[in-house]
């Protein structure tokens, strides 16, 4: 949940590489850290615990513009610059993946090299459908740490590790409860969801940052309500362009606004293709012109780029 890491989403990948590797050489020189493992997680939960609360700034001489990082924060917010926080959270990733470096390099001692690594991409495999499974049915994180202190548990052979592992993990846990609210947010195979009902509208947050605004485009709203009018004109610029509405393709469709603009303008059929199946969920059940129950709309749960390539 900090948020300026995810406009730097590769250093986590980078950390991975760089903390892995670092753990293969520990271990080929025989220096065993992998009792860091638990408290480096440990650590890692509680910086990132801290600066969900902290307002990230860039340099006011920086050339980077960050969306949505100035506001939207808690009253007890305080201020770090934007490249000490992603060089701590770099650091603490890159310790927590340097125990299991070690750990996958001792298991490839056991085995000739070619054998094991044709172990190791299998176990990748299995990591990848483990993982597109967890987020197709939209689990919670309660579900994905108990899922990872069972694996490690299981691969755990030596009793200190275990015994570390069980000492630090209600810690752990405890932080997960902390930030963890059941019932207020909404978890799809991309987003942390949340939302927020204004007037006539409902916000639409994924992790943390605004994602799309749900209005009511009914005629009393509009004619009420002076900004949706002007939501309402942009919308409908596009239109001004076409002389007949026989077939539209909406990509990325989100929660309806722009089916609804289409069904106002009495387009005929409308392809609406939106990749999140829980943000088109919370279109069909809150949108107020309820623009997918329309006959008129077909929905596709795909990504846009896939979709254009599977029809013409």
């Amino acid at each position: 949940n900090v948020r300026v890491a995810a406009y730097f989403i590769n250093l986590v990948l980078i950390a991975a590489f760089l903390g892995m590797g670092v753990g293969l050489i520990l271990q080929s020189r025989r220096i065993d850290l992998r009792f860091l493992f638990t408290p480096a997680l440990l650590i890692l939960a509680l910086a990132c615990w801290y600066f969900s609360n902290t307002l990230i700034k860039p340099s006011r001489d920086s050339s980077e513009q960050l969306f949505a990082i100035y506001y939207d924060m808690s009253p007890a917010a305080r201020n770090w610059g934007m490249v000490p926080v992603v060089s701590l959270l770099f650091t603490l990733a890159t310790f927590v993946f340097i125990p299991l470096g070690l750990a996958m390099g001792r298991e490839f001692e056991k085995f000739p090299p070619l054998i094991a690594y044709c172990i190791n991409t299998f176990g990748s495999l299995l990591g990848l459908i483990a993982f597109a499974l967890l987020s197709h049915y939209s689990t919670p994180p309660l579900v994905w740490f108990i899922s990872g202190l069972l694996v490690y548990l299981a691969l755990s052979s030596e009793k200190r590790d275990r015994i570390v592992s069980f000492l630090c993990f209600p810690l752990i846990m405890a932080f997960v409860f902390l930030v963890y609210h059941p019932g207020s947010e909404i978890w799809s195979p991309y987003y942390k969801i949340n939302l927020t009902n204004g007037k006539g509208s409902t916000i639409v947050n994924v992790n943390g940052s605004l994602h799309q605004v749900m209005i009511d485009f009914s005629e009393k709203d509009v004619v009420k309500n002076p900004i949706h009018k002007l939501v309402q004109e942009d919308y409908l610029r596009p239109y001004k362009l076409v002389k007949k509405l026989d077939d539209v393709l909406i990509v990325g469709s989100g929660t309806g606004n722009d089916v609804v603009m289409a069904l106002k303008q009495n387009a005929r059929h409308i392809d609406a293709v939106e990749i999140d199946p829980q943000i088109l969920d919370i279109g069909r059940r809150l949108n107020p012109q309820k623009p997918y129950d329309d006959p008129q709309v077909s929905v596709h749960i795909d990504d846009a780029r896939a979709f254009l390539k599977k029809h013409d």
